[in-house]
């Protein structure tokens, strides 16, 4: 079994930024792995993340919140 996701955000109305990116992530459930869109651009992680090392994990998915923030 796989679970994949993908996070987008093309507009924020309260700050009135256009963002244009999507990030997505699959797993297995024990591995991760990420991956970048933008300006029609895939960047595709080469990492591959076990589960064993979560606060990696926690840090990618934090990164990409955080870049929503500023």
């Amino acid at each position: 079994m796989c679970g994949v996701a993908l996070y987008n955000k093309k507009w924020d109305k309260m700050s009135n930024k256009n963002y244009m990116e999507q990030y997505g992530a699959v797993t297995t459930g024990t591995e991760w792995c990420f991956l970048e869109w933008q300006n029609r651009e895939v960047c595709i992680d080469d990492g591959l993340y076990s589960i064993k090392n979560l606060p990696e994990i926690l840090g990618i998915l934090n990164t990409i919140v955080l870049r929503f923030l500023t």
